[in-house]
Protein backbone atom coordinates (compact mmCIF):
# COMPACT_ATOMS: atom_id res chain seq x y z
CA UNK A 1 0.00 0.00 0.00
CA UNK A 2 2.89 2.34 0.77
CA UNK A 3 4.42 1.76 -2.65
CA UNK A 4 1.05 2.36 -4.31
CA UNK A 5 0.83 5.71 -2.53
CA UNK A 6 4.36 6.55 -3.63
CA UNK A 7 3.58 5.74 -7.27
CA UNK A 8 0.57 8.07 -7.24
CA UNK A 9 2.54 10.72 -5.33
CA UNK A 10 5.41 10.71 -7.82
CA UNK A 11 3.07 10.72 -10.84
CA UNK A 12 1.18 13.77 -9.55
CA UNK A 13 4.42 15.54 -8.62
CA UNK A 14 5.75 14.90 -12.14
CA UNK A 15 2.54 16.45 -13.50
CA UNK A 16 3.08 19.46 -11.24
CA UNK A 17 6.59 19.91 -12.60
CA UNK A 18 5.34 19.63 -16.18
CA UNK A 19 2.61 22.15 -15.32
CA UNK A 20 5.20 24.61 -14.05
CA UNK A 21 4.35 24.17 -10.36
CA UNK A 22 7.04 23.50 -7.76
CA UNK A 23 5.84 20.39 -5.87
CA UNK A 24 5.45 20.99 -2.15
CA UNK A 25 6.79 18.61 0.48
CA UNK A 26 3.55 16.84 1.21
CA UNK A 27 2.14 13.40 0.59
CA UNK A 28 -1.48 14.55 0.64
CA UNK A 29 -2.53 13.41 -2.81
CA UNK A 30 -5.74 15.47 -2.84
CA UNK A 31 -3.75 18.60 -2.00
CA UNK A 32 -1.11 17.83 -4.61
CA UNK A 33 -3.55 17.32 -7.45
CA UNK A 34 -5.55 20.40 -6.46
CA UNK A 35 -2.40 22.43 -7.15
CA UNK A 36 -2.35 21.30 -10.78
CA UNK A 37 -3.35 23.88 -13.39
CA UNK A 38 -6.74 23.44 -15.03
CA UNK A 39 -7.00 20.84 -17.76
CA UNK A 40 -5.42 17.91 -15.92
CA UNK A 41 -7.85 14.99 -15.88
CA UNK A 42 -6.25 13.57 -12.75
CA UNK A 43 -7.79 16.51 -10.87
CA UNK A 44 -11.15 14.74 -11.24
CA UNK A 45 -10.45 11.03 -11.15
CA UNK A 46 -10.28 9.10 -8.93
CA UNK A 47 -12.51 11.37 -6.84
CA UNK A 48 -10.90 10.93 -3.39
CA UNK A 49 -7.32 9.99 -2.67
CA UNK A 50 -7.49 10.42 1.10
CA UNK A 51 -7.11 6.78 2.08
CA UNK A 52 -4.29 6.27 -0.40
CA UNK A 53 -2.55 9.36 1.05
CA UNK A 54 -2.71 7.85 4.52
CA UNK A 55 -0.45 4.99 3.49
CA UNK A 56 2.47 7.45 3.21
CA UNK A 57 2.44 8.11 6.94
CA UNK A 58 1.11 4.73 8.01
CA UNK A 59 4.32 3.04 6.92
CA UNK A 60 6.43 5.55 8.85
CA UNK A 61 4.54 5.02 12.10
CA UNK A 62 3.57 1.33 12.02
CA UNK A 63 2.94 1.10 15.78
CA UNK A 64 0.01 3.50 15.45
CA UNK A 65 -1.96 1.64 12.76
CA UNK A 66 -3.75 -1.60 12.16
CA UNK A 67 -2.19 -3.97 9.61
CA UNK A 68 -3.19 -3.37 6.01
CA UNK A 69 -5.59 -6.04 4.82
CA UNK A 70 -5.11 -7.70 1.44
CA UNK A 71 -8.30 -5.97 0.25
CA UNK A 72 -7.04 -2.55 1.35
CA UNK A 73 -3.69 -3.18 -0.32
CA UNK A 74 -5.38 -4.27 -3.55
CA UNK A 75 -7.63 -1.20 -3.46
CA UNK A 76 -4.60 1.04 -2.97
CA UNK A 77 -2.84 -0.57 -5.92
CA UNK A 78 -5.91 -0.20 -8.17
CA UNK A 79 -6.26 3.46 -7.20
CA UNK A 80 -2.57 4.15 -7.81
CA UNK A 81 -2.76 2.47 -11.21
CA UNK A 82 -5.72 4.72 -12.07
CA UNK A 83 -3.76 7.83 -11.06
CA UNK A 84 -0.64 6.82 -12.98
CA UNK A 85 -2.71 5.90 -16.04
CA UNK A 86 -4.55 9.25 -16.10
CA UNK A 87 -1.34 11.23 -15.54
CA UNK A 88 0.32 9.25 -18.33
CA UNK A 89 -2.59 10.08 -20.64
CA UNK A 90 -2.36 13.75 -19.63
CA UNK A 91 1.36 13.71 -20.44
CA UNK A 92 0.63 12.14 -23.80
CA UNK A 93 -1.99 14.79 -24.61
CA UNK A 94 0.67 17.41 -23.89
CA UNK A 95 3.13 15.83 -26.32
CA UNK A 96 5.40 14.18 -23.75
CA UNK A 97 6.80 10.82 -24.89
CA UNK A 98 5.30 8.16 -22.64
CA UNK A 99 6.59 4.91 -24.12
CA UNK A 100 7.55 2.58 -21.32
CA UNK A 101 5.46 4.35 -18.66
CA UNK A 102 2.60 1.86 -18.64
CA UNK A 103 1.52 0.75 -15.15
CA UNK A 104 2.12 -2.95 -14.54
Amino acid sequence: AFHAQQAADKAIKAALVLGGVDPPRTHDLNDLRNRLPDGWRVKLSPPDLGRLSAFATDSRYPDDIAPVSPIDAATAVRQAIAVVRVVREDFERRGVPVAGLEPR
